[in-house]
């Protein structure tokens, strides 16, 4: 059974880093831009997306909806994301782990709880998108 796993721990490719960087730069513009439609582009048209609140949707267009209704009532929060770690599941898939930081609009830390998303990304016929996000807040500094 070793061996099984083992084929699969490997470095992402050059490729399948570079993707996930332009996707989460993509989405942290976004998101701090306030504009739904913007991130909606960078999401496959059946994605599935779960927000920190816990509230799943599936489908780019109800993703977008959703986002549009976050940002309409959160005007004032802002994050920058950190790529924590990038993991290949295949040559076209890979498991993006983030760090989303609360910042105020000029980009300085706030001392709010963050968030760790999780992107599943997949290249596409139109390019790499996220197929699947799952957002969890940070309760406490600890993690507990």
């Amino acid at each position: 059974m070793a061996t099984a796993i083992q084929k699969y721990v490997h470095e992402p490719s050059l490729e399948l880093k570079a993707a996930a960087h332009a996707l989460v730069n993509a989405m942290q513009e976004a998101f701090n831009a306030k504009d739904a439609t913007a991130l909606a582009r960078n999401l496959a048209d059946d994605a599935s997306w779960t927000n920190a609140l816990g509230v799943r949707v599936r489908g780019r267009q109800e993703i977008e909806k959703l986002a549009r209704a976050m940002m309409t009532r959160n005007r004032s929060n802002f994050a920058r994301y950190e790529i924590i770690d990038v993991v290949p599941v295949r040559t076209d898939v890979g498991v993006v782990n983030l760090l989303q930081v609360p910042t105020d609009a000029s980009g300085r830390e706030l001392p709010e709880p963050g968030a760790t998303p999780i992107y599943v990304i997949a290249r596409e016929a139109d390019g790499w998108k996220i197929v699947a996000g799952q957002n969890t807040l940070i309760l406490s500094p600890e993690g507990a």
